[in-house]
């Protein structure tokens, strides 16, 4: 990303009007997380052209993860029904409808982008938005429904499984919980969050013997979190 920020800026000292130069260079600069410079940069490429689709989506999407929603939405609206951009639009869409809680929209949303490009790789990532609103409102139903989804798309998502579990947990659905749960640790076994969520899903099952096992294997790869040895003792002093 260095090498493609140089390259673009050699570009614009040869020729500081170049509007495709000014759109490469922003996509260097959010790729590494520079993203004010990136928006700056975006701002450019359209003030020289201003029916650049790709700048206006580039500026979207650095406003969107600015957390600027007004400023994204007005930036994908600018990019029209072009086709190289048109579901990606879609999908961010409902991904700000999520973030404002309008959870109707968002799902709406979600479903046209769907029917546009149903193997958009922007999927997962909104239906997790989707899942998290869901999860703010309280309705932990829902966003189990969404996790599940992804992890069914996405079979190695360590992330979704330990929220699915976490969701299907607070919905009371307690067999699905540990299930998901325990995928999480085979996936990544050295993660010690899922054999403290098993610890606490046992805890409340009354299952002590069980949720000692869990946390001990929590201290033993988290030995320095107080809160780990704190629910160890819980458990101990329940035996």
């Amino acid at each position: 990303h260095a090498e493609a920020e140089r390259a673009a800026r050699r570009s614009l000292e040869l020729k500081v009007d170049y509007a495709r130069a000014w759109d490469h260079l922003a996509s260097a600069l959010s790729a590494m997380d520079r993203l004010t410079e990136a928006a700056e940069a975006c701002q450019q490429a359209i003030h020289i052209q201003p029916a650049l689709h790709s700048a206006w989506f580039k500026f979207g999407v650095v406003n969107f993860q600015l957390d600027n929603m007004v400023m994204a939405t007005e930036a994908f609206n600018m990019t029209g029904e072009d086709p190289d951009f048109f579901a990606y639009v879609l999908y961010y869409s409902s991904m700000i409808a999520a973030r404002r809680g309008e959870l109707d929209q968002a799902v709406e949303k979600l479903e046209q982008a769907r029917a546009a490009d149903a193997g958009n790789e922007l999927e997962s990532t909104a239906m997790k938005e989707l899942a998290a609103a869901f999860t703010k409102a309280g309705s932990h139903a829902n966003a189990a429904d969404f996790y599940s989804q992804i992890t069914k798309k996405r079979p190695e998502d360590f992330s979704a499984w330990l929220a699915l579990g976490t969701a299907r947990h607070r919905a009371e659905q307690i067999g699905p919980a540990r299930e998901a749960y325990l995928r999480a640790t085979e996936l990544r076994p050295d993660n010690p969050l899922p054999w403290h969520n098993l610890g606490l899903l046992a805890s409340d099952q009354g299952r002590h013997e069980e949720s000692r096992d869990y946390f001990q294997r929590e201290v033993e790869l988290a030995p320095d979190d107080a809160k780990a040895w704190y629910d160890l003792g819980v458990s101990l002093r329940a035996l």
